[in-house]
């Protein structure tokens, strides 16, 4: 066998491995996914603020509901510790809701307005009150009422690096967070230019030339004068 020969019989050899290589990864994606997760995505854990947008007035009361979503249904959340930060020249927390709460769940610390306010963090913590009975995917954590003290704009939002969310089999969670935006600056009116009427010039009449006594005499005279004619000559007469 020749040597070109050679070199065109081992490319067709690897042609159609790597033809048959991607058959094999095409069939085994579509009947694995799961198998693709990484291990990151397998300890997700999503919290989002409940409503994500805030637009009120200053000296008013609202509320705001952080929500956890599992990501895996086969990982159970046991502890959850979250630090939740707020400017607190814009707006002060005031109290926390514990009715709507996940009823698996059970709330491990005290927290007080004034210290609270004084940091502008609230932390608080939450620890599964019977792993016999586990949660959903979805689990509503405390209700938070704020105050607005000022005029501005600013977010309510997870501090990352002082909160956790820890599995029964103590692996910790990756976090994704969202935050609510509370705005409460004063709307800027666009301005309006006053609009000058513009002047409309009054038409000039048209001046007509008044008749002199003389004419209108004139003409008066020459239309009441009557027009003589000659009398024609008598016939018969020579």
């Amino acid at each position: 066998m020749s040597r070109r020969n050679r070199i065109l019989t081992i490319r067709t050899i690897q042609l159609l491995y790597f033809t048959l290589l991607i058959f094999a990864v095409t069939i085994y994606v579509e009947n694995n996914p799961q198998n693709l997760v990484s291990k990151a995505s397998e300890n997700a854990v999503h919290i989002e603020f409940s409503p994500a947008q805030i637009t009120s007035t200053r000296g008013s009361s609202f509320t705001v509901t952080p929500i956890i979503v599992n990501q895996n249904q086969k990982k159970v959340v046991g502890y959850i510790e979250l630090a939740i930060q707020f400017d607190r020249t814009h707006v002060m927390y005031s109290s926390m809701d514990d009715s709507r709460m996940d009823s698996h769940f059970t709330r491990l610390n005290k927290i007080t307005p004034d210290g609270t306010n004084e940091s502008g963090q609230l932390l608080f913590i939450l620890g599964l009150a019977n792993p016999a009975s586990l949660p959903d995917r979805s689990i509503q954590l405390p209700t938070l009422t704020f105050q607005i003290h000022s005029e501005g704009k600013s977010a309510i939002k997870i501090s990352k690096d002082t909160s956790q969310v820890v599995f029964l089999d103590e692996k910790t969670a990756e976090l994704e967070t969202t935050e609510t935006i509370v705005d409460t600056s004063t709307p800027t009116l666009p301005s309006i230019s006053p609009t000058v009427p513009t002047p409309t010039l009054a038409e000039t009449p048209s001046t007509s030339l008044t008749p002199s006594a003389t004419q209108v005499q004139s003409s008066v005279s020459t239309a009441s004068r009557p027009t003589t004619e000659s009398p024609a000559p008598p016939t018969g007469i020579k």
